[in-house]
């Protein structure tokens, strides 16, 4: 696949980086203006999901409680949620608060 540059607010830029780094996704990175660009080889849906996870790691940091947070696609994915919580060293998780409304119609 080609390497395609996507735009992220500097916000958004850590906790992007941490999240292809995790994944071990090759990237590049430079700054335009106000804002950063990541330079990678991944198709849109994949980039979606990574913004996705970015998303998670930000509310986990802001909530300084060291709690995971995972989106609805994480929580469906038996593997993915497998590998973070060994990864985090916990089996228990927060809701991304996007996906919460969707939460509560998964669960019943």
């Amino acid at each position: 696949m080609e390497q395609k540059f996507r735009k992220a607010s500097f916000v958004m830029e850590p906790y992007i980086e941490g999240v292809l780094k995790r994944d071990l996704i090759p990237y590049q990175r430079r700054h335009k203006g106000d804002h950063a660009e990541f330079g990678i080889a991944i198709s849109n849906r994949r980039f979606r999901e990574v913004v996705e996870d970015a998303l998670c790691e930000k509310q986990k940091a802001e909530s300084h409680s060291g709690i995971p947070v995972y989106s609805l696609r994480t929580v469906r994915n038996r593997e993915k949620r497998a590998r973070l919580a060994a990864l985090y060293g916990r089996n228990g998780f927060r809701i991304l608060k996007a996906d919460q409304r969707a939460w509560s119609d998964y669960i019943g």
